[in-house]
């Protein structure tokens, strides 16, 4: 059984001030050979990771040119919600966005935790997946079931999912934390940048990173999106294949980089200022409180609003650590 798996799609109207392409066109492009590329390779079935939209109400005239593609795929298409294809991280709006309708008609049949049965080539195959919802990243969102007598089964998520702790940011799942998942292998989105394939117990967590690039960043500056092929033969280790999209162009020459030249700066500037503080101050450290209390004793700013920011101070540090990222 073979199977293209893409994730992060961001599909919209009109193209992020990062971009100096006709990105509009150059999503379509991309669907383009994602579906051609699972037409000639006799592909199984089309898997979608979530953020298969911008936003969940994208014009009628994106949706008609995207239908007009996916109808020319060969295979089952089926995925699960991101964040950007529901209102208000709520998966029960569905109904009401243009992921719903392609769900509804046929084109993109959406998954669940109850999972579903898919057989093609002698394989069997349990198919789970979790739409997004506001507090996914608890262990239940990424942790499946085996339901069914089948040769494989794959779980899909949309979340920050992660193998180490390496970006600053709160909210995330580790894979060493979700070992006890019966899926063999999760397939996760989310997280555009991606980790490629993780083995952890025997199972396999792979993120092969978004299909289109949105943000200037260094990191998507110099990746280069890719699909992923996963083929499963009964009694055997599955086999996993990145492959890069050949429509794919070199991150310079389509990323804005003087919208990332100035981030730098606007950085060096506060490094700057952060450093003539230390300066005035005779090297003392001052610390985030210090600065409040005087803001608020020299603007002659009420007890309770200082008490309310220092408080959030206070609840931001708790909850960042830094001794926690690797």
């Amino acid at each position: 059984m073979k199977i293209v798996y893409i994730t992060d799609t961001h599909f919209r109207g009109g193209g992020p001030r990062s971009r100096t392409d006709d990105f509009v066109n150059t999503c379509y492009d991309k669907l383009n050979e994602v579906v051609n590329y699972c037409n000639e390779n006799k592909v199984d079935l089309l898997l979608h990771g979530g953020d298969f939209f911008d936003r969940p109400d994208i014009s009628l005239a994106v949706l008609g040119e995207i239908v007009g593609i996916l109808k020319g795929c060969n295979c089952p298409i089926k995925g699960i919600a991101g964040n950007h294809d529901i209102y208000g991280h709520n998966p029960k709006t569905l109904p009401r966005t243009m992921l719903g309708l392609l769900d509804k008609l046929g084109i993109i049949k959406l998954i669940d935790e109850n999972g579903v049965l898919y057989a093609a080539n002698g394989v069997k195959l349990q198919l789970t997946g979790k739409n997004y919802v506001h507090d996914y990243e608890q262990k239940e969102s990424y942790i499946a079931k085996k339901k069914l007598e089948t040769d494989f089964s794959i779980h899909l998520v949309h979340g920050m999912l992660l193998p180490k702790k390496n970006i600053p940011i709160d909210k995330m799942t580790l894979i060493e934390t979700i070992g006890s998942t019966e899926a063999d292998i999760t397939l996760s989105g989310h997280y555009h940048q991606g980790f490629g394939s993780v083995e952890f117990g025997g199972k396999l967590f792979i993120n092969p990173g978004a299909l289109l690039r949105v943000d200037n960043s260094y990191s998507e500056l110099n990746r280069k999106p890719q699909i992923l092929q996963v083929t499963l033969t009964k009694n055997k280790e599955p086999k996993v294949e990145f492959i890069p999209l050949k429509t794919a162009k070199r991150g310079d020459l389509v990323l804005d980089r003087t919208k990332l030249e100035e981030k730098v700066i606007q950085q060096n500037k506060l490094d700057n200022f952060l450093t003539n503080i230390t300066d005035i101050t005779s090297n003392q450290y001052i610390t985030a409180e210090e600065i409040v209390t005087s803001i608020a004793n020299n603007e002659n700013i009420s007890v309770d609003v200082k008490e309310k920011a220092l408080s959030i101070i206070s609840n931001m540090q708790e909850s960042f650590n830094k001794d926690e990222i690797d």
